[in-house]
């Protein structure tokens, strides 16, 4: 009998009421007055995205540990969110972050999680990120002295950007 997908609510537990909505939550811009937003439909909409397979747990007298594999689903991506699950960190109010469905079929992230007498750690492994495009403008000399704009792309042509990223 072939293992049963878990989702990260079955692996983990609910963590709507836990959720620290004063770091990371779903829109950016500040939170005047009142409670902020109730999380449950975007944590639900995370939960039932991502695919949780290949589960090993650990444990000794003192942490508890699990490695996992995600994945999110083509056809499904991250349902209601077409462009991506977003989350913003609250010290970076104006930012917005989204991660996103893998364009290809067997690409998976691996999570490595560990709670313990000394905290919790968390490491996710193997997400595709556009830091190295990122890195590419800020080394190229345009940005170097001082003469960068927010029209470089469109200057340069983004193919330059995208291989310097891939080298």
């Amino acid at each position: 009998m072939p293992p049963t997908p878990q989702t990260l609510f079955g692996l983990f537990g609910d963590p709507t009421n836990l959720w620290p909505t004063d770091a990371v939550r779903e829109q950016t811009g500040h939170t005047v007055g009142g409670d902020p937003a109730d999380p449950s439909a975007w944590l639900g909409a995370l939960n039932n995205s991502v695919q949780v397979e290949n589960v090993r747990p650990g444990a000794d007298a003192h942490r508890v540990s699990v490695e996992a594999e995600l994945t999110v689903g083509l056809g499904a991506g991250f349902l209601g969110y077409p462009q991506g699950w977003p989350f913003v960190l609250v010290s970076m109010p104006d930012v917005e972050f989204r991660i996103q469905a893998y364009a290809q079929s067997g690409r998976s992230a691996k999570l490595f999680a560990s709670v313990g007498d000394n905290g919790c750690e968390l490491v996710l492994e193997g997400l595709v990120t556009n830091l190295p495009l990122h890195r590419a403008l800020l080394d190229h000399e345009t940005f170097i002295n001082g003469e960068f704009t927010t029209s470089l792309l469109d200057r340069v042509g983004s193919a330059a950007f995208l291989s310097a990223a891939a080298a």
